[in-house]
């Protein structure tokens, strides 16, 4: 029988501000053990660890996991630092910042990934169009990283990927396993509902076969552990758009995928969001999509009509997920506690 993934959420923006006690409350009721957070260099350079460390601590004093992806400026954010970025992907810098991330939380984060979503143009730019040159930037960042992680903090887990279900990702990831063999602690994926694509991508519901493709890559000898395994699958980041799917549908397709995700042999499932973000597009006019780790007001505008809001309630989807499960007998997962 497959072991469940160790159930995750993650919201930056949320878990950093006044909602932060009810929901890690409403985390542990739904028997949450991981919470992702992500760290950027630009943000990183102009507010410092702050309120990264809040959420950090807050977590640990829960008994929840805290696990970081480590990253360069988006090109969302042309406010913050550039130096290390989607257009900026310097190995020796991005090396230098895991180290330096990976020394401020040692004792109290073990586990890491190496930049987010390289296979799309948002964190690599030109990736979209490009995933050979995207994989190669990538495989250089994850060296680079992964020694740097290490170096500062001897036993913490450096996850390669956080790759996204983009129409690349096959393409991508065949590119990076073109070169010398990696070593990781796990392979980090967000396995995005892409119905009418399984044959260009991997998704939610072709899971066994992205678990088939990393056994073959430690068969030969591409991508393995430490301990010489096939690097097993860490889903880092899933959800449905809350303009697309009512909430109710949301918690149950998402249970849904937690299950496809436990049949597949994956480690982990984070969901993502917890609540709806506001990030001030111009002071005067909030619009409600996803802060993105807490943007600040005025911020350049992003595209027209950009709009991501995947929240849902950790006890929704702890219930959904329980009630999930009630239909397979020998599943078993963290009952919720019911008001």
């Amino acid at each position: 029988m497959a072991k469940r993934p160790e159930l995750g959420f993650q919201d930056d923006t949320a878990l950093q501000g006044p909602q932060q006690n009810a929901l890690i409350a409403a985390m542990k009721a739904a028997g949450t053990k991981d919470a992702r957070i992500n760290v950027m260099y630009g943000r990183v350079k102009a507010e410092g660890y702050g309120k990264i460390d809040q959420e950090v601590d807050a977590l640990r004093a829960a008994g929840i996991a805290p696990q970081i992806t480590i990253m360069g400026t988006p090109d969302y954010a042309p406010q913050w630092d550039q130096s290390l970025s989607a257009k900026n992907t310097n190995a020796r810098l991005a090396g230098q910042f895991a180290a330096e991330v990976a020394g401020h939380f040692k004792g109290r984060v073990g586990k890491y990934a190496a930049w987010n979503e390289p296979n799309w143009s948002g964190f690599i730019s030109g990736a979209d169009s490009d995933p050979k040159q995207a994989a190669r930037r990538y495989r250089d960042l994850y060296r680079s990283m992964y020694s740097g992680i290490k170096g500062a903090d001897k036993g913490a887990q450096v996850l390669l990927g956080e790759v996204t279900s983009s129409p690349n990702a096959k393409k991508f990831m065949r590119y990076l396993m073109a070169g010398k063999p990696l070593k990781t602690a796990g392979f980090a994926y967000h396995p995005y509902d892409q119905p009418g694509k399984p044959k260009t991508t991997w998704d939610i519901d072709t899971l066994k076969d992205l678990q088939a493709t990393l056994e073959r890559y430690k068969r030969q000898g591409k991508l393995q552990t430490a301990q010489g395994k096939a690097a097993p699958l860490y889903l880092t980041e899933f959800g449905y758009q809350a303009a697309e799917v009512p909430t109710a549908k949301r918690a149950a397709k998402v249970a849904r995928a937690y299950n496809l995700a436990k049949e597949a042999g994956a480690r982990e499932f984070v969901s993502y969001q917890m609540a709806p973000t506001v990030r001030q597009m111009v002071p005067s006019a909030p619009v409600p999509v996803d802060a993105y780790g807490g943007m600040a007001p005025g911020a350049a505008t992003p595209k027209p009509g950009w709009v991501w809001d995947t929240n849902l309630h950790p006890e929704l989807l702890g219930r959904a997920i329980y009630a999930a499960s009630r239909a397979q007998p020998r599943a078993r997962v963290a009952r919720v506690k019911r008001k």
